[in-house]
Parts: C-alpha cells; structure tokens; sequence
C-alpha cells in the first residue's frame, strides 16, 4: 500500500490511513500493489477523495441564573466545543418560550413570566457546517406581589371608630 496526501506520496504503508495524515480540503489517494510473494502485479490507484470538513459538537448548554424570576436577565452558556478540523467556534443561539423564538443572543430580559419555561438552543457551528443542538431549559419562578404603601385610617381613631387597612398599588 502507498499512500499520497495531495499529490505527494507519504510514508504510510499499511491499508488505513488515520487522519493525523491528512486535513481539511487535502486530496487523498490509495495505491495498492498486489504481490504474491513471488510476483508482483500491476499497481491499482483508488480514486481520489477530497476531505470535507467535520461537523462541531457541543458537549452542554446551560442558563444562568439557575433560579430566575420575570425581572431577570437570563444568560445562555456552552461547553465542550469540538471540531475535528480545528475550526473556530461560531456557534448560535436560539431563545424559545412555549416553541416560539423570542431571542437569538446569549442574554435574554423581558420576555417572559413567572411559570413559562424558556430554552436557550445553541447550535455548534464552525461556518461551514453545524452539529447537533444542545439545550437548557429553566421554569421562571413566580415573583411575591409588592405592595408600595398601606393606609390605615382614620389617622387619629378612637374606640367608637372602625379602622380599614387600605394597600396601596
């Protein structure tokens, strides 16, 4: 077996040739010579294959804060980025509340309330080609009611008075 990486014969001379050999875009071809021990026949050349690029993973997607409330800022982050190619990370994101797309960067504010649950989607890329998505999902957590002020009247009662509490909004 011999072996050529872009038109160029290496040292390979086993029947697979791993992929430390070769890269992205290179040309790779296969020639075998058959040989009986004795005799040796005609070369036969493979085709020439060009390498394609190989898909990102991701290993994880998660969403900060764990616990959130209608008023926070949710924050979309991911892990174990790979590419086999050694390409960069260009990986997007997708915000979705109830299967509608509400956002699309790695922070979202606003759009949500207390009961939904909001998944950030992130889709590894490398500007090629992408991978598998990976989510993170959180359920928002009810917000307590507020009061601004509380009257009790009348200012000044006496035992004969009867005394409404009054919350303000």
């Amino acid at each position: 077996f011999s072996w050529a990486v872009n038109g160029t014969t290496i040292t390979a001379t086993t029947d697979t040739l791993s992929g430390s050999a070769f890269s992205k875009g290179d040309t790779v071809q296969c020639t075998t010579t058959p040989t009986d021990g004795t005799d040796t026949g005609t070369p036969q050349a493979s085709a020439v294959v060009t390498i394609q690029n190989s898909a990102p993973s991701l290993v994880s997607a998660s969403i900060s804060p764990t616990t959130a409330y209608a008023a926070d800022t949710l924050t979309c982050t991911w892990s174990g980025f790979t590419d086999d190619d050694g390409d960069s990370d260009l990986s997007t994101v997708s915000w979705s509340i109830g299967g509608s797309v509400v956002g699309t960067s790695t922070r979202i504010s606003g759009s949500f309330v207390g009961g939904e649950t909001v998944t950030c989607s992130v889709t590894p890329s490398d500007g090629t080609d992408v991978g598998t998505p990976v989510t993170a999902s959180i359920v928002i957590d009810n917000t307590a009611p507020v009061l601004s002020s509380i009257a009790l009247t009348p200012s000044k009662p006496t035992t004969a008075s009867t005394m409404p509490c009054t919350p303000g909004s």
